[in-house]
């Protein structure tokens, strides 16, 4: 268990109680949570920050799990849990919360920077090839004459193909923002390419044109 778990054991629990509630999460789990939240505190600018960043973590994916309508009572129920915070530190979790899946924005606060690095850097790591499969379960693996490019027709959130999806991640190599999401990322973002070039090579053995 993290510091911060013991340190905010009664926010920790509860929001650990409340996401079990959730088994089919797609992928946005307990366990993607805590691992953003870890990555949170590691490349946070401050001390301070890191803390916030790491409520914020715990709470950002809500809204995978509850009516849009119900997200911001919820989150707040859940960060009154958590002693001690200014007005601006509620203010600042629940804006990185909000608009953790927007893209960068030069109005995000500090607390927003580092949740949107972490959740990227969570995102390339090698179970994004797990999660993608839970994320678009109905969706076609790969298209053996795409292995390497885009299908034309997939977009961000409507991929033809989990591979797609996949490929989508490569973007965030350039909107990280921290330096120590920079550092922490390259190897990650390197296996990801290699592993579209391992696949393609996978297929290819199989001699589909022969």
């Amino acid at each position: 268990m993290h510091s911060l778990a013991r340190k905010y054991r009664a926010f920790y629990l509860a929001v650990e109680a409340f996401c079990a509630e959730w088994v089919a999460n797609q992928g946005h789990g307990f366990d993607h949570d805590t691992l953003v939240a870890g990555f949170a505190v590691r490349i946070a600018a401050t001390p301070h920050i890191a803390e916030l960043a790491w409520i914020a973590s715990h709470l950002h994916s809500f809204d995978r799990r509850l009516p849009k309508e119900e997200v911001e009572k919820v989150v707040r129920r859940h960060i009154a849990l958590v002693p001690d915070l200014s007005s601006d530190d509620v203010k600042w979790i629940w804006e990185a919360v909000r608009d953790h899946s927007e893209k960068n924005n030069e109005n995000d606060n500090a607390v927003s920077i580092a949740l949107k690095d972490a959740d990227r850097l969570a995102n390339i790591g090698p179970s994004v090839i797990i999660r993608g499969g839970q994320f678009y379960p109905n969706t076609t693996t790969q298209d053996f004459g795409h292995l390497l490019d885009f299908d034309p027709a997939s977009k961000y959130n409507e991929p033809k193909t989990v591979l797609d999806d996949l490929r989508f991640c490569l973007e965030w190599e350039l909107w990280l923002r921290l330096p120590e999401a920079q550092r922490i990322a390259k190897p990650f973002f390197d296996f990801l390419r290699a592993f579209f070039e391992m696949n393609a090579k996978h297929v290819q053995e199989a001699e589909l044109d022969g």
